[in-house]
């Protein structure tokens, strides 16, 4: 019976104490993610029982627990040796934090034609635009598959209407943002009208000379004024005058 006594003996304090690790190994876990915790000793071959802020809430045969995280905990796992004393592992905290969460935007946002670019830009809020990569989905369907740009731009050419969505995967984890709000893309079907900066900068382009001319316009008009030049200008523009 002494021989048998110090055999077992011997053999509790022969067991290496319980290793606990976390998969992801993050330091902080987006909430709502699914981790696994797992506990490695040496040797054994179960049951391995689990010890969430200081309660016991699992207990299996498997050396894995699976868990939804919802908020921050502190996790450690033992073995109980011959059933009485416990060799407990180290002890692991989950940080939690809320998702990241993309925002989709559209430019132009006013209505749109065909053969007009368009450009959507999916951005990951309070984060660097380098962290990430980005998914892009049109009606739900993924059409580009993690991008290095943030920005995606087309030229439609044809009257459309589709919901695009994106959302953005880590670079250093790959683990993902919330997907974006829903934008809706309509395009019209003929030529956009030309703006009035862009009929100025074309009128420009083409005489200096009407740069000139509109300014002094403007500049007579302001001021009422009555000098040559402003009459001068008068009587171009109204010969009748």
């Amino acid at each position: 019976i002494l021989l048998i006594s110090l055999i077992r003996v011997g053999q509790a304090q022969a067991v290496i104490k319980p290793v606990l690790s976390v998969e992801p190994n993050s330091p902080q876990i987006f909430r709502g993610e699914t981790v696994t915790l797992t506990c490695r000793i040496s040797g054994w071959s179960g049951p391995y029982h689990w010890n969430k802020d200081g309660v016991n809430v699992h207990s299996s045969a498997e050396n894995y627990y699976t868990i939804k995280v919802d908020q921050g905990h502190r996790y450690r796992c033992f073995v109980s040796i011959d059933g009485g004393s416990a060799a407990w592992s180290n002890e692991v905290t989950l940080s939690v934090i809320e998702r990241p969460k993309a925002v989709l935007t559209l430019q132009p946002d006013g209505q749109i034609f065909s053969g007009q670019e368009v450009t959507f830009t999916c951005e990951i809020r309070g984060h660097a635009d380098t962290e990430w990569m980005y998914n892009w989905n049109k009606d739900g369907v993924q059409i580009f598959s993690y991008t290095e740009s943030r920005k995606y731009s087309f030229t439609p050419v044809e009257s459309l209407s589709a919901k695009y969505t994106c959302s953005g995967r880590r670079r250093s984890d790959s683990r993902t943002s919330e997907t974006s709000n829903t934008v809706t893309l309509t395009v019209s079907d003929g030529k956009a009208p030309l703006s009035v900066l862009k009929l100025l900068s074309s009128a420009v382009a083409a005489s200096p000379y009407v740069l000139v001319t509109i300014i002094l316009a403007v500049k007579c008009y302001r001021a009422r004024s009555k000098t040559s030049q402003c009459s001068s200008l008068a009587l171009k523009l109204n010969p009748d005058i």
